[in-house]
């Protein structure tokens, strides 16, 4: 397996007093830094798409082309087999993270935790339950989302996890509940407002459908990797638009 890094600090031959490699890449990484690929400054490009190792507690990347991720400037690739193992029966969250001597990046590898708070110089790949000893589908993340929009089935539980691979910023979402229609509007609470407000669609008369602010308690709550979703009735599809 040989994993990559851009920019990487090898040249040959000189531009302005500096390897020409060197100028180029800094030139493409200023470009990316100030935002043009996208508004998160981690994020998988394309592809880099994590799946389980059969009958294993392990986790791989298995690269074809056109495999892109993006670390506060510095793009990541790779081929063949990046495989990470030992995993414990656990819900983990899979990054790529680099490694650096000083400030020089030199490679990257596949790391992981259970707390969904991202490691240093780290993007979010995946999410993925271990259970028995064997490690379930992962759930990856969303590729280079301004927003992204997508929908959950209902287990009925607490607090149900909705994986996204990013913090968002905002998150829209509809709840097709036993007792009526509902409309979710939640902010990150780092943004000093409501933190979700939850309305009732009145839909009685269809020609003038109504809309009722009935409070601002946690129904969803956004977090490092996505948001948990309460209620969430069990079987019952619900939809979300989320904002990076």
């Amino acid at each position: 397996m040989a994993v990559i890094v851009f920019p990487s600090e090898n040249a040959v031959g000189t531009l302005f007093g500096s390897p020409t490699q060197i100028v180029r890449e800094q030139s493409l990484a200023l470009l990316v830094k100030a935002g043009s690929i996208g508004p998160l400054k981690c994020a998988v490009l394309s592809n880099f798409d994590v799946s389980a190792v059969p009958a294993s507690n392990g986790v791989r990347i298995q690269f074809g082309s056109a495999e892109y991720a993006i670390i506060n400037g510095i793009l990541i690739s790779g081929s063949g087999t990046e495989t990470l193992t030992g995993l414990s029966d656990n819900t983990h969250f899979i990054y790529a993270q680099l490694t650096k001597v000083s400030s020089l990046v030199t490679t990257w590898s596949l790391v992981s935790n259970t707390t969904g708070t991202p490691p240093p110089d780290s993007v979010a790949l995946a999410r993925v339950v271990v259970a028995g000893g064997v490690a379930g589908t992962p759930v990856n993340a969303k590729k280079n989302p301004a927003s992204c929009h997508g929908t959950w089935t209902g287990d009925g539980s607490g607090a149900q996890p909705v994986y996204l691979g990013f913090r968002p910023s905002r998150i829209d979402a509809y709840f097709n509940e036993n007792s009526g229609r509902y409309y979710v509007t939640v902010h990150d609470p780092d943004f000093g407002m409501y933190g979700s407000q939850l309305f009732l669609l009145d839909a009685s008369n269809p020609g003038a459908p109504t809309l009722s602010l009935l409070g601002t308690s946690g129904v969803l709550a956004i977090t490092d990797w996505g948001f948990t979703a309460v209620p969430s009735v069990s079987g019952h599809d619900h939809y979300f638009h989320a904002f990076a």
